[in-house]
């Protein structure tokens, strides 16, 4: 069997389950859906298909593996054509990986990591049981590299170091597992061993902002601390971009949610702890402000901002719901990371009202502090307008940086859409969920695009989500 012939074989498997997962995929579209009368029948196909056991999709088939084929190239080829998206608007984008995977700056670790993030992606964009198999094998090898690099303190701080473990968490989200707390503690402390030096090149800043970004947000989802010099590290990349001001913003907002945690956590709940949750109630809806000068500033801009139109015949979209439109994919994330982590915060802090309502004195601490029962009632209403407004923000922006339309609103056809714009999604799609009413409208079709996800843009990762149920909506760990 020749190189061509089985170059159509693979094909024709491929496009046998693409069609498969597409009309599956179809049968999940919500047809009629209202906000108080969910479609039953969408409800129980996405349970059957939440309800299937991890990789059983895959097609363990050797026949379709050709051994003249140089599969890791072909996979790594595949994975940037997938993964790979510039951008001349922002810095935080993934188009230094190949010069830094080839050029001067590869290492053993990066190569390893590489291969097992482009077999998992692999694996799962095309259901190839083979290309699982490697893929675990690659990250096996890919942890070891990784191991003797960072023994070695000037193989540490490379950048290829730092992309190989960010190489590494995304290749989790094809495969299914778990995020590991660990590679998270790892990419902070690495993070912090480069330091200044870091912002030394382009590419060293690039990675920062991607490596960066994520870190925050794991940081915010878990209620954990950033590192204290995260703020100083912006000024000394010496850049003031719209972005960079939101990444600002969610470093104040994750270290604000940190510390309403411990309040959370505080055993003894008396006027000291009542005065520490209404005080950081106000410094919330001061946060908050800087996220509406944010937003109001950027919204209308044709560069930084977004545009506002109906959904073409075709697309399945929540009632009432418009579509943003961005330039690219990583101004639609740096919008959706602002309309996350504004509704993240205003879930705490509506989270904050409940716990000084559960205390029988509250009302004696609340009045002590000018703070009347009328005024907090009126602030949690706005909490939750807000909240609303940021869920409408994150399904009108889920079409454009999943590829489903082109920045111009048109339909575009499923092989152009990139699982980039899913792996950006994946927490945003969490956090509105977290923040939808169960079974409503919203979250059903939000439930939808997290089966979407793991189907048709290979990120398994996003079935996990999918099959999570809502405990307290503020925490999201």
């Amino acid at each position: 069997m020749t190189v061509d012939i089985q170059g159509r074989v693979e094909s024709r498997v491929q496009k046998a389950l693409r069609a498969r997962q597409l009309a599956e995929t179809a049968s999940l579209q919500p047809s009629s859906l209202s906000p108080t009368q969910p479609d039953v029948e969408l409800c129980s196909r996405l349970q059957l298909i939440l309800s299937r056991t991890p990789g059983e999709e895959l097609v363990s088939s050797e026949l379709c593996r050709s051994p003249s084929t140089d599969w890791t190239a072909n996979a790594v080829s595949t994975f940037f054509a997938d993964w790979i998206v510039p951008s001349n608007l922002l810095v935080e984008n993934t188009s230094y990986l190949p010069d830094l995977c080839y050029g001067s700056g590869k290492s053993l670790c990066l190569d390893r990591a590489l291969s097992a993030a482009a077999f998992a992606n692999q694996s799962n964009r095309y259901g190839l049981g083979w290309a699982a198999f490697e893929a675990r094998k690659a990250y096996g090898r890919a942890v070891s590299a990784l191991a003797t690099a960072l023994q070695d303190p000037v193989e540490a701080t490379k950048d290829s170091t730092l992309a190989a473990l960010h190489l590494m968490i995304a290749g989790y989200l094809p495969t299914g597992r778990l995020m590991d707390v660990h590679h998270h503690r790892g990419r902070m402390a690495l993070l912090r061993l480069r330091g200044s030096q870091q912002f030394n090149t382009s590419t060293g800043r690039a990675l920062f902002r991607v490596t960066h970004e994520h870190a925050i947000l794991k940081c915010l989802l878990r209620h954990e601390n950033p590192l204290p010099e995260a703020g100083s590290w912006f000024d000394l990349i010496g850049i003031q971009t719209p972005s960079q001001e939101m990444a600002r913003l969610g470093i104040r907002t994750t270290r604000l949610c940190a510390e309403i945690q411990a309040l959370f956590d505080t055993p003894a709940q008396d006027q000291a702890w009542a005065q520490g949750l209404l005080s950081a109630i106000l410094l919330g809806f001061q946060l908050d402000a800087d996220f509406q000068s944010w937003i109001d500033e950027h919204a209308c801009s044709p560069e930084r901002g977004y545009a506002v139109q109906p959904p073409p015949p075709g697309l399945v979209v929540p009632s009432a719901q418009m579509l943003y439109l961005f330039r690219d994919c990583w101004l639609a994330n740096t919008w959706m990371g602002c309309f996350s982590k504004r509704a993240h915060l205003h879930e705490v802090l509506l989270h904050c009202f409940a716990l000084l309502n559960l205390d029988a004195n509250n009302k004696a601490h609340a009045d002590s502090l000018s703070m009347s029962y009328v005024q907090e009632n009126d602030v949690c209403l706005q909490s939750q307008r807000i909240i609303a407004d940021m869920i409408y923000g994150i399904c009108a922006s889920i079409p454009c940086i999943l590829g489903m339309v082109d920045f111009w609103g048109q339909m575009s056809k499923p092989e152009t859409r990139k699982p980039l714009g899913g792996y950006l999604s994946i927490w945003p799609l969490h956090v509105a969920r977290a923040s939808c009413e169960e079974g409503s409208e919203r979250d059903i079709w939000l439930k939808s695009m997290q089966v979407s996800l793991s189907q048709d843009y290979g990120l398994r990762f996003a079935m996990h989500m999918a099959r999570r149920t809502k405990t307290q909506p503020w925490d999201l760990k």
